[in-house]
């Protein structure tokens, strides 16, 4: 039920592809994907920052809260995407899914990434709400058509559905401590909620995450992807 990791990305970071002219391109050292967990009505700030430093990210949304307050619409969810930035599966509910039956957990995921789909998104990846799962878990998000998953944490090397981020950004959290994370080679993954000045544990002040955007896109060596792109080991732009 599990698919094998592709390989794509991890042999473009260390090895580099060969470009249309057939000359060697140098692929970056890091791939960053920054990702933004619930569908927040405060990330529309990210949204301005991200457009000012020509950066896209992920969105993982629950289909069946949006609207609600806090919560972002489904046409600012398909703004997003018309942006440029990947829409990704974050369960009907924001259920914690390890705590329900199977058939609870198939639906909350499949019809989740089923109404998502039938916005016109192609959602490729999933976040488990919580960084919460099992085994179960897993093999249900690759039934449900997700290519991978992520929680929050150290995941599994060569899981695509355990994919590791590093530790969620927290209110405490410091630009430099964004950036010795994007100091390290290979794929890392962030993961944001709340944008807004000390509005809860989640949450990352305006002026520390645009300090880090414009720090961010002038990194040599350094492209920022969405997830699912970035698994796939495609070319940003």
């Amino acid at each position: 039920m599990f698919r094998a990791p592709g390989l794509a990305l991890l042999l473009a970071v260390l090895l580099g592809v060969v470009g249309s002219c057939g000359v060697v391109a140098e692929e970056p050292r890091t791939v960053v994907a920054l990702t933004f967990d619930d569908g927040l009505e405060s990330q529309l700030a990210a949204v301005d920052l991200l457009r000012e430093h020509g950066l896209r990210a992920t969105f993982y949304v629950s289909s069946g809260l949006l609207g609600r307050d806090g919560r972002m619409t489904a046409g600012q969810v398909r703004d997003l995407a018309e942006a440029g930035h990947e829409i990704g599966g974050h369960t009907l509910t924001h259920a914690r899914l390890p705590t329900l039956s199977l058939r609870a957990q198939r639906r909350e995921i499949c019809d989740d990434r089923r109404a998502l789909t039938g916005l016109g998104l192609a959602v490729p990846t999933l976040a488990y709400p919580y960084g919460a799962f099992d085994r179960s878990t897993a093999g249900l998000a690759s039934e449900c058509g997700y290519t991978g998953a992520r929680g929050s944490g150290a995941g599994a090397s060569g899981d695509p559905f355990n994919l590791p981020t590093a530790p969620a950004v927290v209110r405490t959290t410091s630009l430099a401590t964004l950036q010795g994370h994007v100091r390290r080679s290979g794929l890392v993954t962030l993961v944001f909620h709340e944008v807004c000045a000390s509005c809860g544990e989640y949450s990352v002040d305006p002026g520390v995450l645009a300090a880090f955007l414009g720090w961010l896109a002038v990194q040599p060596g350094v492209e920022v992807r969405p997830l699912g792109e970035a698994m796939r080991g495609k070319e940003a732009g």
